[in-house]
């Protein structure tokens, strides 16, 4: 395509309102990565960063008919150059410009609005990228809540066995001293029972955290068994805690990043439409 008729086709696009696509992208693929748009999340904490902001439909649409003109080895370039602003702690928008003119400098008629587009699908593909990141960060933080919850009933439990060592099932006068000069025998109360119950609930429901925990109880633990659980316990919900401040401040930082991105796509939309208007206006 010569680059009389790439002035005409991109004028085509805008006065249609369509998007005027790179002169290079001659090709339309059929196989595109639409971007999904993440419903917010709720946080279990009060600490937690309010949810990410989804691209807008307009956004979304742009980005998906955008992305099906390219061909392979412009969508991997796009692919990698949203890796590259993925960790940039802010858009870039002026490197992926200068990327873009250097990387398709060689195309015909390559015009201001081609560029515009591809640092368009760039930033896109970039934010889609991190707001991935953020969901995975907010399970983690939500099953760190939960399981730091969990850790407090079941220390609450603990100490409502050991009290009830002595009042029911196992007295303590019947029972015989170990080595370590506590009673050996095992408790066979409904609270020493439902302290195993919840210590093998808590290893189920954080076997595929990022941290898991594990606990070996038996239905019928020994005073101190239950004491030895207790400062296991609390061990782990002091480690947990300070694992969450670590990814509370993580999730913040995330956040901050992934709200840059998306006020640079937004700006990149606007300054795209304000380019169609004026090569409409333009028109004779």
């Amino acid at each position: 395509m010569n680059s009389h008729s790439c002035k005409e086709l991109t004028a085509a696009l805008a006065l249609c309102a369509i998007c005027a696509f790179p002169c290079f992208a001659n090709q339309v693929q059929q196989s595109t990565r639409p971007v999904q748009n993440h419903p917010a999340q709720e946080m279990e904490s009060r600490h937690t960063a309010s949810a990410a902001t989804t691209l807008p439909s307009e956004s979304t649409n742009r980005y998906n008919a955008d992305l099906a003109k390219l061909q392979p080895s412009a969508k991997a370039w796009v692919a990698e150059q949203a890796e590259l602003q993925g960790h940039r702690a802010s858009p870039g928008v002026s490197e992926i410009r200068q990327a873009a003119q250097a990387r398709f400098s060689n195309q015909e008629g390559l015009a201001q609005m081609d560029v515009d587009e591809l640092v368009f699908l760039v930033l896109v593909q970039a934010a889609s990228a991190q707001n991935n990141e953020l969901e995975r960060i907010r399970n983690e933080v939500q099953a760190q809540t939960k399981a730091k919850q969990s850790l407090r009933e079941m220390i609450a439990q603990i100490d409502t066995a050991q009290r009830s060592i002595g009042a029911t099932g196992t007295p303590e006068s019947q029972a015989k001293p170990g080595a370590s000069g506590l009673p050996s025998a095992g408790c066979s109360t409904e609270d020493c029972a439902a302290v195993a119950a919840k210590s093998q609930e808590i290893v189920r429901s954080t076997a595929q955290a990022a941290h898991p925990l594990h606990y070996a109880v038996p239905s019928n633990p020994t005073r101190q068994q239950l004491a030895q659980l207790r400062a296991t316990a609390n061990g782990d919900l002091n480690s947990l805690s300070d694992m969450s401040e670590q990814m509370q401040m993580k999730l913040q930082m995330a956040q901050q990043q992934y709200d840059q991105f998306m006020q640079a796509i937004s700006n990149m939309m606007k300054s795209m439409n304000d380019t169609s208007s004026a090569v409409i206006s333009n028109l004779k």
